[in-house]
């Protein structure tokens, strides 16, 4: 009688187990959908680039997605979205830039979002040649390199 109580017991918690394993899953797998081209109109309010209608997820888990379109283009890349649960952290948009003496280069941005981690939103912009040298830039002067270099946006 002990062994077939112990038994529907031990069945119960993997039942229950696995129905918390699927609504986690599910609840994850509905937040990051909310995260995708879907928030553009937000990113256009923001004044960050928007995830292109073209561009498909490369990677993703449960705290990450990876967006791209064409593979090596010179401008707008990929972008990264960093989440926890459904609280969206940041955006990373890389544009490649036209080679220089034979060496890659290319800004990424980053915005951080206001979220239960941090008080206000921010924007960082990187300019990086090579593997070794990178520099934060201003707005102003990210903006003039893609006026220079040509390169949308988004």
């Amino acid at each position: 009688m002990k062994a077939r109580v112990f038994g529907i017991i031990y069945l119960a918690i993997i039942v229950i187990g696995l129905i918390t394993v699927g609504i986690l899953y599910l609840k994850t797998s509905i937040c990051q959908s909310e995260f995708g081209p879907e928030l553009n109109s937000k990113r256009r309010s923001l004044q960050i680039p928007i995830i292109p209608p073209h561009w498909h997820i490369k990677q993703k888990d449960e705290h990450f997605a990876w967006w791209i379109g064409k593979e090596i283009v010179v401008g707008h890349e990929s972008k990264r979205l960093i989440y926890s649960d459904c609280e969206l952290d940041q955006e990373i948009d890389d544009y490649f830039l036209k080679a220089k003496d034979s060496h890659g280069r290319w800004i990424q941005s980053r915005y951080k979002y206001s979220n239960s981690h941090r008080l206000k939103d921010s924007i960082v912009y990187t300019y990086q040649i090579g593997d070794f040298y990178y520099h934060s830039i201003t707005k102003q002067q990210a903006d003039s390199i893609f006026k220079a270099e040509k390169i949308n946006k988004d």
